[in-house]
């Protein structure tokens, strides 16, 4: 959060590189991974949450919320002067207008999707009970890209007043 409050107290643009790999710290996810454990009842040992497949699962989904949410509060963020977002942080890196960085940035968001798939479809197998809670994790993690995708989209929260002229 330090990074985050010192960029906006300096109006800087975070470096691509840097926002990439510090966009789901900040977006609060490894603690949300927490819960939709504990929520939802599953509980997977240490070996098969650390195995680097269910780790390439549970990065690639919080990346796909963190890309769609960037999209879809990229009015409100413009709005308020935060430049924690990456369309801004792609228009900055790249010379894009907004459609182009908002273009790539769904690309972005459409990847790690497809990603996820086909690292869920080749997910060795752990055992029989092991490869349930495995796809029951999965699971989970596709429900949280959905979820927050949807409330994302029908929150106040992104709202935004109409620009005065």
């Amino acid at each position: 959060m330090l990074w985050e409050a010192t960029n906006r107290a300096s109006g800087a643009v975070p470096e691509l590189e840097t926002y990439l790999h510090r966009r789901p710290m900040t977006a609060g996810l490894k603690i949300d991974a927490v819960f939709i454990e504990v929520m939802d009842g599953v509980q997977l040992p240490s070996a098969l949450r650390d195995h680097p497949a269910v780790q390439r699962l549970a990065e690639l989904a919080d990346r796909a919320v963190c890309w769609s949410n960037d999209v879809l509060s990229l009015e409100k963020e413009l709005q308020e002067g935060d430049m924690h977002n990456l369309v801004q942080v792609l228009m900055q890196a790249h010379g894009l207008s907004v459609q182009a960085a908002l273009d790539e940035a769904a690309q972005m968001y459409h990847m790690e999707i497809e990603e996820f798939l086909e690292v869920e479809r080749m997910l060795p197998s752990f055992g029989v009970e092991e490869d349930g809670q495995v796809r029951q994790y999965a699971q989970l993690l596709k429900s949280r890209i959905g979820g927050i995708l949807t409330w994302s989209r029908r929150s106040t929260r992104y709202q935004v007043a109409e620009l005065t002229k």
